[in-house]
């Protein structure tokens, strides 16, 4: 096996700390790490969510995820981590920040890992696999991003062409206009024209606020029918009348 090409792939270790430690700043984490705290306690914290581990817990962090880590211990803090650079299974799974139940089964595994970090052999490989065989099949899938992502995409569109249909924002995104509604419930709860009337509502405010133009003025130009459906709209995503935002813009 060539040590060389796998140092820097895989770091198994122990960390021994007093009382209270700060680790990790914020940084990405620069390998997936699967860690069980023999003494003490730590906070994880991402930008989506805390975890905590007690002693005799399992938790994962994600490579590539910034985190801020506490560890806590009375005295004694003690934990095991396993670091490694790919997961070696499926290409497209992707887990998130969390503790693993833990089985005696899978602690045991664990617990045989040899602790090297520049000596990795056959050996230490297979009982490290033989451990991550017990903790996959526990770890919950990472927040489906692609809706996220996706809805930036057509609300950019949508405040960049307010006026536009639906049907040439879905061309002007490359996807089909039924992905455009469905992308909009599952990842905002509204739909995308409720989107589009607060964009124009956030234009109006800006017309109230910066120009002498009449709301019938305002109203025309900006598509509505009538003042008063203007008014009402415009009420409805800012909780005030034309008249209350004009005052407000000199106060």
């Amino acid at each position: 096996m060539n040590k060389v090409i796998l140092y820097d792939k895989y770091y198994f270790t122990e960390y021994y700390h007093k009382y209270y430690r700060q680790g990790a700043n914020g940084s990405p984490s620069p390998r997936h790490f699967i860690a069980y705290m023999k003494n003490g306690s730590a906070d994880i914290k991402s930008e989506r969510k805390t975890i905590h581990a007690n002693e005799g817990d399992v938790f994962y962090i994600p490579k590539g995820m910034k985190y801020y880590s506490y560890w806590y211990g009375q005295p004694d803090i003690r934990f095991l981590s396993i670091g490694f650079d790919e997961f070696n299974i499926n290409r497209f799974a992707s887990f998130d920040l969390q503790r693993v139940e833990a089985t005696e089964t899978m602690v045991e595994k664990l617990l045989k890992i040899p602790l090297v970090s520049n000596d990795i052999d056959c050996r230490a490989l297979s009982l490290f696999y033989d451990a991550l065989s017990e903790i996959v099949p526990l770890l919950a899938p990472s927040p489906d991003l692609r809706d996220s992502d996706g809805a930036d995409k057509i609300k950019s569109a949508i405040r960049k062409n307010p006026h536009a249909k639906m049907s040439e924002i879905a061309s002007i995104c490359s996807v089909s206009e039924p992905y455009i509604y469905s992308v909009f419930k599952r990842a905002l709860g509204i739909t995308p024209n409720q989107y589009r009337q607060a964009v124009i509502c956030d234009m109006a405010s800006e017309l109230l606020a910066n120009t002498d133009l009449s709301v019938e003025d305002i109203s025309s130009r900006l598509g509505f029918s009538s003042s008063s459906y203007f008014r009402k709209v415009l009420y409805k995503y800012t909780g005030r009348s034309p008249r209350e935002i004009r005052r407000s813009s000199f106060n």
